[in-house]
């Protein structure tokens, strides 16, 4: 899943996440999409991906 992030303090484009998610159409009248089914990735070139708090 790669994400974007916009604000007023900061800028982060391109940004990689370690997540899957499926795309979806956006609300009606709205700019942008949706993302549904989020998780983890179970594993990263053959070794298994420990979750952390980082």
């Amino acid at each position: 899943m790669v994400m974007n992030h916009i604000g007023k303090g900061m800028f982060i484009p391109n940004n990689l996440e370690r997540d899957t998610a499926i795309r979806r159409q956006g609300p009606g009248g709205q700019i942008g999409d949706s993302v549904s089914e989020v998780a983890p990735v179970a594993t990263f070139e053959g070794e298994a991906v420990i979750e952390g708090v980082y």
